[in-house]
This record gives C-alpha cells, sequence and structure tokens, in this order.
C-alpha cells in the first residue's frame, strides 16, 4: 500500500515539474498542483476520512509483527486525527496538541503531547500524501 501511495506521489510529481519546466515556479505551487491534480477539492469534502489499516513487518530473522489500527482524520484540515490501537490504546491530536488514554485514562506526562503527534505523524503522513505534504510543520521549499 504504502509503495503504491509513494509511487502515485512520484509520477504527480514527475508530471507536475515536467508540466512547469519551463517556467520559474515556487515549490508549494508544485506542491499545490499535485494535489489539485490528485483531487484535493474532493478530498477535503470527504469529511472524516476513516483507515482501517493492517501493517506487517518482516524482521531480518524471518519473524513477522503485525500491527492493526483504525486511524480518524479530518480532511477539511488534517489537524484533527485519532488513532485507535490494540489494548485499548487511543492517540489523537487536535491542531495545537496531542493527547492519549489507555482503557480510558488519560496519560498526563508532560512528553504525551509531542509523543502523541510524533506518532500520528509517523504512522498516518505516508498514509495521506500527497494530502499530507499541506500539513502544518512541513516545509515546500529547501531545507
Amino acid at each position: 500500500m504504502f509503495h503504491r501511495v509513494l509511487s502515485l506521489l512520484l509520477t504527480l510529481t514527475v508530471v507536475a515539474f515536467a508540466a512547469v519546466a519551463e517556467e520559474s515556479i515556487e515549490p508549494h505551487e508544485i506542491l499545490d498542483r499535485v494535489v489539485a491534480a490528485a483531487g484535493g477539492d474532493a478530498f477535503e469534502k470527504i469529511g472524516v476520512l476513516k483507515l482501517e489499516v493492517s501493517q506487517e513487518e518482516t524482521r531480518s530473522d524471518g519473524s513477522r509483527t503485525t500491527l492493526d489500527y483504525t486511524a480518524y482524520v479530518d480532511t477539511s484540515n488534517l489537524e484533527n486525527q485519532r488513532l485507535e490501537l490494540a489494548n485499548e490504546l487511543v492517540i489523537a491530536a487536535h491542531g495545537a496538541g496531542g493527547w492519549s488514554t489507555t482503557a480510558g485514562i488519560l496519560d498526563d506526562r508532560p512528553q504525551t503531547t509531542v509523543r502523541a503527534e510524533r506518532t500520528l505523524n509517523q504512522m498516518l503522513f505516508p498514509l495521506l500524501l500527497p494530502y499530507s505534504l499541506q500539513m502544518e510543520g512541513v516545509p515546500a521549499g529547501e531545507a
């Protein structure tokens, strides 16, 4: 799944670059064109997107692990996100902050806000490409 999404993003990016090779254009304009070509307006109008994900990893020793989770994402802004994992673990973010609960008990440690946001980004960013390239904190330009 991830490889197909990344392949689609790369194809759209190559098409966008080829279409603008003759003119001088800013990186954020290319990004806007890629998102528009992928159906950006239609994506934003979905509302809440539910993703049921099963990730399988094969380790170097041949052992396999599977992670199943359900994610909910507000497509209008991509800032409202929620992951529901096994063992009643919920990780969520709303704009400026994140939180998590286990079996309904809030994790109130100071680092939870940052860790929740990073976990959500790590798990959802590749699934939401190319739309996630417009998320807050993702630079469009030279690094």
